[in-house]
């Protein structure tokens, strides 16, 4: 569940950095919800955020495991693989699992919003990246997306 007095609410995450592409998206993100309720997916409008599309990836949390909904063509052009549809497994995420997995589920069970330092995906040239994991909330309260940004180092 969402605590509304969370700092994290309104300042956002400490590794956000300098990126402006990372808090404008956190910024948006914090404009859908409420003081007390998380935004869900009916909340965010692919119109209002046309240069983070290419970017963006939005998880479903299904039954034990995250199924990514979309892949912005960004993400598939350096990862080097589409991952919509495709169920975040040891086979897809590589030496990765043990990174992403455990920073998607604090997002999720926190409701709380995360980014991650500098990461690179396996099999691929040295294409550092990192990504901004925000909480949606259908019913403003249990998280059941992720919408993860992308920002290429």
């Amino acid at each position: 569940m969402f605590i509304s007095t969370s700092p994290t609410r309104t300042r956002g995450p400490d590794t956000i950095g300098n990126s402006a592409r990372l808090r404008n998206a956190y910024d948006y993100w914090l404009g859908r919800g409420n003081a007390d309720r998380l935004p869900g997916r009916q909340h965010i409008d692919p119109v209002e955020i046309p240069s983070l599309l290419p970017d963006v990836m939005l998880l479903d949390w299904e039954e034990g495991h995250y199924r990514c909904r979309l892949a912005g063509t960004r993400i598939a052009e350096h990862l080097g693989q589409e991952l919509t549809g495709r169920i975040f497994s040891q086979d897809v995420l590589g030496n990765a699992f043990d990174t992403w997995i455990p920073a998607l589920e604090g997002v999720r069970r926190s409701g709380r919003p995360d980014s991650t330092p500098e990461l690179c995906w396996k099999g691929r040239e040295h294409h550092p990246f990192q990504f901004l994991c925000l909480p949606l909330a259908r019913d403003g309260q249990h998280v059941d997306k992720l919408m993860l940004v992308f920002e290429w180092l």
